[in-house]
């Protein structure tokens, strides 16, 4: 009978020390961890790095095991579209500065970046962009810019964007649906 009553105490034992642990661990956390309060200093730029931008989401979510064990801070798109958006009423900061370099952005997130800047410069605020290269979607994107600067032995690698529609001939006999084109100007069909 003694055994079995050691035998508990050890488990509730250290069943109590887990959870002690695991909610100070929480508490550390909380205590010391930082704060999200910026301050802005008069006339200030923005300096956008997009080669740190990986996801669409990255920001306010944390894992509080990653969090605790590691020092690295993800920054989604929503979190710059959400610094664009703040920085267009704030009076300290004067515009954008965007370094676009090995970007891994999709083409879509470049358009809702852009539509951000659009809505940016619209409140009289300037917005300046660099690359050592640009190909199609970093022109596109930096194309909403008062000034583009690229380093002079840079890259411009544009061929403009396109589309193609494929017409499926046998598909359309079948199931009776007909494409119809509208053209505009001069066309040359085969």
């Amino acid at each position: 009978m003694k055994f079995l009553g050691n035998v508990i105490a050890t488990v509730i034992g250290i069943f109590v020390f887990i959870m002690l642990f695991f909610f100070g661990v929480i508490f550390i956390g909380v205590v010391f961890g930082g704060d999200d309060k910026v301050s802005v200093k008069s006339d200030s730029v923005i300096e956008f790095n997009l080669k740190e931008i990986k996801n669409d989401y990255a920001g306010k979510y944390k894992d509080p095991w990653v969090s605790v064990f590691s020092d690295k801070k993800g920054i989604g798109l929503t979190d710059v579209i959400n610094a664009i958006e703040a920085a267009k009423t704030d009076d300290n900061i004067k515009g954008i500065s965007i370094l676009n370099d090995e970007s891994s952005l999709g083409l879509a997130q470049y358009k809702d970046l852009r539509n951000a800047l659009e809505s940016f410069k619209k409140s009289g605020k300037f917005v300046w962009a660099y690359a050592n290269t640009y190909s199609q979607k970093e022109y596109y994107l930096t194309s909403v810019a008062n000034t583009i600067y690229i380093n002079p032995a840079g890259d411009l690698d544009f061929k403009g964007l396109s589309s193609e529609v494929m017409f499926f001939k046998d598909f359309q006999d079948k199931s009776g649906i007909h494409m119809e084109v509208i053209r505009h100007g001069k066309y040359k069909s085969a």
